[in-house]
């Protein structure tokens, strides 16, 4: 960002209204989006022009030597913690010095980390699958595509179990070698992959220096560690909808997803290079093994790249932040209390002794208190340390210390919200079934199942039957989704009714019996479903809402938990036809999914049912030892709501203001309850934290801010009617301003006078009484962004002020503008983007083009890219393209660098003259 330029006004507005309205709802932070980014350039990599000709066997031969000679190196390296270099394996030239330096400064920072955490390398046993090995006879270049996996026994594996020792493993690490012909011999001159530390550094501009001046060693448990385990550790409100998570069938889904190969295929991998799958891994295994059901909003959001409030991941576009950010899953587990399902637990005064099988640790390596990285606990060494399993690096068993470069925190999960969930899937052929549209008669085995109308016209009626649903007569059904693994490419839009079958267990579909001669329910429960979006083959994609479906079943007095039940999907006025994967595809493409039927349930209105223990898993995994049984439980003091001081709460706010009779807890519980009915103004704020601050770098740094302030706003306002009467009439004069944000119609809302002096007002009077650090923090926020900047700004170019970045033109251009450059040369564009604390920041909106003199784009547009000769790749602190001028006649040019600049949609410009 521009400093000078910079207003952070949703620091003094939304943050500190969700310091005061929001403290004690759930804070779902979003330090990552992470969805659908290019990839990361990793190491900085030269890579040929063009990919080339296949090499000969003997060029392989050859070739392959070199690089296990490479790996050999590296991994003696953490034998023996010492790095001597790569000798003549790699090549003199300036590209291979730029990755050696780099490579070299990353190893030193993994070396020292190991002597710190007894991590060196007992033994070890490494694999590398080639493929894609091709060489460019032109430019003497090769490029080398290498799957690296590994077993290791860490020193301290060995320490604790000399007899038996732990083996970790990792899979599925990709490299891109770049090699060069010099002087009659291979040379390598790049390595580009992304492994953890790579993806840590890249994304935080962070020197390996600073790393190393920086690591330190990881807290270590105490002899008891893994055994002071109890289900009571952290403080929850009393709720009889609750449900025991379970921990060993968590442990068994993360052991048998881990590595690549066994993906869920139910679940998009987020593992692009610039960023990870790791969060996403760890809350699967937390909801398919560890039993605890989605959050989903409802009305559940419109599909969207970024992530929305609660828990849960339907499909690529529809997902809360929470289920794949790393930050934001640790405030839902911890903060879920406003949620009746998902996961609950606690991280405040947990330590590495209160862990047990199935919880979570979290990662943060650069200091900044953004959190990087999440783990799940899988088992425990001989010592009781913890192993865990991991996505981004893919990883089914390790030490914990494997990752940790700055500091950790641990999060006991001690149960699941609400009632079990139903997670039901296709299991026979027969099961997913209907209308072929070809000849527009019924098919049991097609390996695909229509939707819309026959080619020839005509309906198409299919049915989904799921087997053993265990959800009680008459239960309230909350939410049900029925998700499917879509085939494409589709765009044409068909619409669809979803009906269910009239029946209280229905059989599989026949020729005699086919869906389209089932009895459904009523067209009242009924759900129109129009697919407008475009399918792509493998993508899920699911329904609306389908609760009044399932709800017309389970109310039958001939449904029994355990049945089967069928949806049912007619067309709805469509000519068109799409398709979606049957069992029969799925079963021999292990990328695809049949469909899947997600419920949740309630028992309101119920009697309540006899007591029957939850069934618990008699054994834990076999790859996990042992867990050291201890009698020592820790004990917390609870930290409890404000007290309430004078007359009954009516609603949330005044129990916030402290102006309610009852108890704490019965008020906590309450406000609670009713929580999504308590103001517009509380939704709002949630939408423009988890919506748009939660996107940017800039917005997440002010999150945190209500983090950690939250406490004390509270107190100052509960001290202070006037400051209360005073944040109330803020709320109301800028809702209709931030409304318009979260509309998409910020252009057409303008910040007046009025506004901006109230803000000053209110942040005048809220560092009054406020502590030094809350007080320096509030003087910060002003000294860097003037409040008068924003003075009748529209809130489009507002936020764009908060979060647009400042490009700085490096040389050789910035020696001359006009720069002039001989026709046919090659010129080496540079530049710099940094935040408004001038930190260096990886932008992956970043494209380059040039115009000619009439606005016609003559190159480009370029983004992203693996070389700076095909795209611009990010080396060290800077981006970098080598702009070729082949078949540019002469004249004057201009180059345009579009990024998140500060006014919105408005490039970096720089002329260029080409001369003959």
């Amino acid at each position: 960002m521009i400093k000078s330029k910079r207003f952070s006004f949703i620091a003094v507005i939304v943050v500190a209204m969700l310091l005061v309205v929001g403290n004690w709802a759930v804070p779902v932070q979003a330090n990552n989006a992470g969805i659908a980014t290019p990839t990361a350039t990793g190491t900085p990599a030269t890579q040929p022009d063009n990919p080339g000709i296949t090499a000969s066997v003997e060029q392989q031969e050859e070739l392959k030597s070199i690089i296990q000679s490479y790996f050999a190196i590296r991994y003696r390296a953490f034998n023996t913690l010492q790095l001597d270099g790569f000798g003549d394996l790699v090549s003199n030239g300036p590209d291979a010095k730029v990755f050696v330096d780099a490579e070299l400064g990353k190893l030193a920072v993994e070396i020292k980390h190991a002597k710190l955490n007894h991590l060196r390398y007992v033994d070890y046993k490494y694999f590398l699958d080639f493929s894609d090995i091709a060489i460019d006879t032109s430019s003497q270049m090769a490029t080398v595509s290498v799957i690296e996996e590994n077993e290791v026994i860490y020193e301290i594996s060995k320490e604790h179990d000399p007899e038996d020792p732990i083996v970790s493993r990792m899979f599925d690490l990709k490299h891109t070698i770049g090699l060069k012909k010099e002087q009659g011999q291979w040379k390598i001159v790049s390595d580009n992959y992304n492994d953890y530390l790579w993806r840590m550094l890249r994304q935080t501009g962070k020197s390996t220096d600073e790393m190393l001046r920086t690591l330190k060693a990881s807290p270590r448990p105490s002899l008891q560690s893994a055994s002071t385990q109890t289900e009571s550790l952290c403080i929850l409100p009393d709720d009889d909808s609750i449900h025991a998570y379970d921990r060993a069938g968590a442990v068994n889904y993360a052991l048998e997803h881990a590595a690549k190969e066994n993906y869920n295929p139910d679940y998009p991998d987020y593992d692009d290079g610039a960023h990870g799958d790791c969060t996403n891994f760890v809350s699967q295994a937390i909801y398919e093994g560890g039993n605890a059901s989605m959050a989903i909003p409802d009305p559940l959001p419109s599909p969207s790249p970024n992530g929305q409030v609660g828990w849960y991941l339907l499909n690529d576009t529809q997902r809360a932040s929470a289920w794949n950010d790393v930050g934001a899953l640790h405030d839902f587990i911890t903060h879920s209390y406003s949620w009746d399902e998902g996961p609950e637990g606690c991280s405040d005064n947990v330590t590495i002794n209160d862990l047990m099988l199935g919880d979570v640790i979290q990662y943060e390596t650069n200091g900044d208190d953004i959190w990087d990285h999440s783990v799940i606990v899988v088992g425990f060494d001989g010592a009781g340390d913890p192993l865990v399993a991991s996505h981004s690096p893919n990883i089914p068993t390790t030490h914990y210390t494997n990752f940790d470069y700055n500091t950790m925190r641990f999060i006991r999960i001690e149960r699941s919200d609400g009632n079990p969930p139903v997670k039901a899937k296709i299991e026979i052929n027969s099961d997913d079934a209907g209308t072929n549209p070809t000849g527009c008669a019924f098919s049991s085995s097609d390996n695909e199942v229509y939707l819309g109308a026959c080619f020839g016209g005509g309906d198409i009626t299919s049915g989904f039957r799921f087997n053993n649903i265990q959800i009680p007569r008459n239960a309230h059904i909350k939410y049900a989704y029925l998700t499917f693994t879509v085939d494409g490419t589709y765009t044409v839009p068909v619409s669809v009714k979803v009906f269910g079958e009239a029946v209280g267990n229905s059989v599989t579909f026949t020729v005699l019996n086919p869906p389209e001669n089932r009895a459904t329910t009523s067209e009242d429960s009924a759900v129109l479903w129009d697919i407008t979006d475009q399918w792509e083959l493998g993508y899920r994609r699911t329904t609306l809402q389908l609760s009044p479906v399932i709800q017309e079943i389970v109310n039958r007095n001939d449904w029994d938990s355990g049945n089967s039940l069928s949806i049912i999907i007619k067309n709805a006025g469509s000519t068109n036809v799409r398709r979606v994967i049957a069992l029969e595809r799925a079963s021999w493409d292990l990328n695809l999914s049949p469909a899947k039927l997600i419920i949740t349930y309630s028992l309101e209105g119920l009697p309540t049912p006899t007591a029957t223990p939850t069934a618990t898993p008699t054994s834990t995994p076999t790859t996990i030892p042992p867990t050291p049984v201890s009698t020592i439980i820790p004990t917390i003091a609870p930290t409890l709501p404000p007290q309430p001081t004078s007359t009954p709460c009516d609603c949330f706010l005044d129990w916030l203001f402290g102006r309610c009779t009852q108890s704490s807890v019965q008020v906590f519980t309450i406000a609670l309850q009713n929580l999504k009915n308590a103001t517009d103004d509380l939704q709002l704020f949630y939408h423009v934290r988890d919506e748009i601050l939660s996107q940017t770098p800039e917005g997440r740094r002010l999150i945190d801010l209500y983090y950690t302030y939250s406490p004390e706003v509270i107190q100052l306002v509960q001290a202070d009617s006037n400051l209360e009467a005073e944040i109330r009439s803020l709320i109301q004069l800028w809702t209709p301003n931030l409304q318009a944000l979260v509309d998409g119609t910020g252009d057409q809302a303008v910040i007046t006078t009025e506004q901006i002096n109230a803000t000053k007002d209110f942040a005048d009077h809220l560092s009054a009484n406020a502590s030094p650090e809350f007080k320096q923090a509030i003087a910060d926020i002003l000294a860097q962004h003037p409040l008068e900047r924003l003075d009748n700004k529209n809130m489009n170019e507002a936020w764009a002020y908060v979060n647009g970045y400042q490009l700085t033109w490096r040389p050789p251009l910035s020696m001359a503008n006009p720069y002039v450059a001989q026709a046919g040369r090659t010129i080496p564009v540079e530049f710099t983007l940094v935040d408004f604390q001038d930190s260096f920041v990886i932008d992956e909106s970043v494209k380059l083009q040039v115009v000619d003199n009439d606005g016609n784009i003559v190159i480009g547009p370029i983004g992203l890219g693996s070389n700076p000769t095909d795209g611009i790749v990010v080396q060290g602190k800077k981006y970098h393209y080598n702009l070729r001028t082949n078949g540019l006649s002469a004249g004057v040019y201009t180059l345009q660098v579009f990024y998140n600049s500060a006014t919105p949609n408005e490039p970096a410009v720089w002329t260029i003259q080409i001369k003959k």
